[in-house]
C-alpha cells in the first residue's frame, strides 16, 4: 500500500486490511498528526509494516506513528 505524499486527517482504520507476506506501507512523507489522527489496527500486528526508503526526511511521521501506538497502548507496534 502506497501513503506516500499523502495525509491522514482524523484515522485510517486498517483492522480488515490483509497484508501478503513482504507487504508493507510506504509513509515516506505522509502528513500524520498523532495529536488529531489514528493510525488503527489490532495491537501486534502493524508496527512492522511500516516502510521509508529513507530515514532522512521521514523521522518526523516514524516520531508520529510511534507516539500513535503508545497513545493507543500498543506498545509492541511502536517499538517496531
Amino acid at each position: 500500500m502506497n501513503f506516500h505524499d499523502t495525509s491522514i486527517i482524523n484515522e485510517a482504520d486498517l483492522s480488515d486490511a490483509l497484508f501478503v507476506k513482504g507487504e508493507f506501507l510506504n509513509v515516506s512523507a505522509l502528513n500524520f498528526n498523532s495529536k488529531q489522527a489514528k493510525v488503527l489496527r489490532n495491537p501486534g500486528e502493524i508496527g512492522d509494516k511500516f516502510f521509508v526508503p529513507k530515514l532522512q526526511g521521514n523521522q518526523n511521521i516514524l516520531r508520529n506513528l510511534g507516539q500513535n501506538f503508545r497513545q493507543q497502548q500498543q506498545v509492541g507496534d511502536a517499538n517496531q
